[in-house]
């Protein structure tokens, strides 16, 4: 937020939510495996 404006990227972050998209985020499964690998 800058100025009391939220950014661009939380607008579009808001307006995804709007419509039901969700989260697509690979960083967890990317770790375990990663973990998984480094053993």
């Amino acid at each position: 937020m800058t100025g009391g404006e939220p950014s661009e990227s939380m607008r579009q972050a808001h307006r995804d939510l709007a419509r039901g998209l969700k989260d697509t985020d690979r960083g967890p499964e990317a770790d375990r495996a990663y973990r998984k690998l480094k053993r």
